[in-house]
């Protein structure tokens, strides 16, 4: 069993559209269902025993500790997010409250809880943060980011992303010694609803700055995090990898 959050949106239905078919374990979705989600996605799934969703909020920590308790998952995979730059610039409270606080709240949670669990439960945990590599600043019409570029967020989104990213690192630091991973994704330019007017007017252009020469897709970045939470990537951990 694994714990999904804002899989009701772009990148975490795709998430689980590809774990699912993939023949992955059982999973609860925890979803706010903001402009940002909509749980039409994930329709297929609505009568698998597999499947499990949830309407609620990462800030809800009485939720996520009831949530662990009950299904005791063996890996968090975290989608949930405030993630359009104009509305960080117009309203950044939310920004910080959901992507910051909430975040912080749900690490919270699973520490609280692993303290807890078994040693077995320890060994196997996991957990997976997905952000974007917009806390590296601006790309020109060449050049690519790593996990060694130095963090230049340009908006209250991409501050509050990098932020999560320090508090990935200093988790997994922490939580080496008992065996925890924690490790975070940071997708570039994909196809998406939010990316389209983008992609229109300037399309070809961050195409050619890519290294792989083209737009990400959805499956792009979900193969990543199925990685991640798999058995298979359960010896990387304080990553932050750029797709």
């Amino acid at each position: 069993m694994i714990l999904v959050t804002g899989g009701a949106g772009f990148i975490g239905s795709n998430f689980i559209i590809d774990w699912l078919n993939g023949d992955g374990e059982a999973l609860v979705n925890l979803d706010k269902l903001t402009y940002a989600g909509n749980a039409e996605n994930l329709a297929a799934f609505a009568n698998d025993s597999r499947y499990r969703f949830v309407h609620g909020d990462i800030n809800d920590r009485p939720l996520i500790e009831a949530l662990l308790r009950e299904h005791r998952p063996r890996a968090i995979v975290h989608f949930a997010a405030e993630s359009h730059v104009d509305r960080s610039i117009h309203g950044p409270g939310e920004f910080v409250q959901t992507n910051v606080v909430g975040t912080f709240n749900l690490l919270e949670a699973a520490r609280a809880w692993l303290s807890e669990a078994s040693a077995d439960e320890k060994s196997r945990f996991r957990f997976l943060h997905v952000s974007t590599d917009e806390v590296y600043g601006a790309l020109g019409d060449t050049g690519k980011f790593s996990e060694a570029t130095p963090y230049a967020p340009n908006s209250p989104y991409s501050a509050s992303k990098a932020a999560v990213h320090h508090l990935t690192r200093i988790l997994a630091k922490e939580l080496a010694a008992r065996r925890i991973t924690v490790n975070a994704v940071a997708p570039g330019p994909f196809e998406s609803k939010m990316m389209k007017a983008t992609l229109e007017a300037f399309g070809d252009s961050i195409a050619r700055s890519a290294p792989l020469g083209r737009i990400g897709r959805s499956d792009d970045m979900a193969g990543t995090a199925v990685f991640l939470a798999s058995r298979a990537g359960s010896y990387v951990t304080g990553a932050v990898i750029p797709v």
